[in-house]
């Protein structure tokens, strides 16, 4: 018993979810889906579940419509766009600190694996409640953070001048993933740097780009966020999981 209550994050992902469900998830909508993209860039079969775990656990459960029942149940994390997260709330009150504040990998998995038995944020003006939620920034943050249980090797890159996707290394090439609107290996990442010659613009400036590039990796590699996660989370992961390959 307190094994499994110790039981960290990459281990909880990688044996209660991934291992302990990959014959339904290769016969699931997601699992053609893992398929269609290795066969459509040719990717050795050898790297098929790295694909499967790169979609289904840390892309489709951090998209921002994975419900953790059938909708409109609570999501698990809800994308902000912009200033919007300015009128979050937590238990009716705004959220405490500047709206600039920028979540890193253990603040977001904090909340997004927090004991809560409810959602403890909101929208009102949508009428959403959500247990985490993030800037692309965030998301992307958390992801490339994520991918390192597997041994997945990625990266926070500027697609343009205000907005980030990872880019996903398996056979020696990078593929791009966008945890804000869902994008997944439809492009190639062919950049050496993590931006791009479209990633200035007058709001924010090459020099800018890079800093800002710099400092998301530097903060998403630091260390794999590993800490045991309560039952509660792996109950509501489990839920939402099974809404999505069912």
């Amino acid at each position: 018993m307190s094994l499994l209550l110790g039981l960290s994050a990459s281990s909880f992902f990688r044996d209660s979810v991934f291992e302990a469900h990959k014959p339904e998830l290769w016969l699931s909508d997601l699992g053609t889906r893992a398929a269609e993209v290795c066969q459509r860039w040719g990717i050795d079969s050898a790297r098929r579940d790295t694909v499967l775990i790169a979609l289904l656990l840390l892309h489709r459960l951090l998209l921002s419509d994975a419900a953790v029942d059938e909708p409109p149940s609570p999501l698990l994390v809800h994308y902000a766009y912009l200033d919007e997260r300015a009128r979050f709330r937590r238990g009716g009150r705004r959220l405490k600190g500047p709206p600039g504040l920028e979540q890193t990998p253990d603040r977001f998995f904090a909340k997004l694996l927090s004991p809560d038995p409810e959602p403890p944020f909101s929208d009102p003006e949508l009428g959403l409640r959500f247990y985490a939620y993030g800037w692309c920034s965030e998301l992307e943050m958390a992801y490339v953070n994520a991918l390192r249980w597997f041994g997945i090797p990625g990266r926070v890159v500027f697609v343009g001048p205000i907005h980030v996707n990872t880019a996903v290394k398996v056979d020696g090439r990078e593929f791009l993933v966008d945890n804000s609107f869902g994008g997944f290996f439809e492009e190639l990442w062919t950049y050496r740097e993590p931006w791009s010659p479209y990633s200035e613009a007058e709001e924010m400036p090459l020099d800018t780009v890079k800093k800002w590039a710099r400092w998301y990796n530097r903060r998403a590699k630091t260390r794999a966020w590993d800490s045991p996660v309560p039952a509660e989370a792996r109950r509501r992961v489990l839920r939402a999981l099974r809404c999505i390959i069912e």
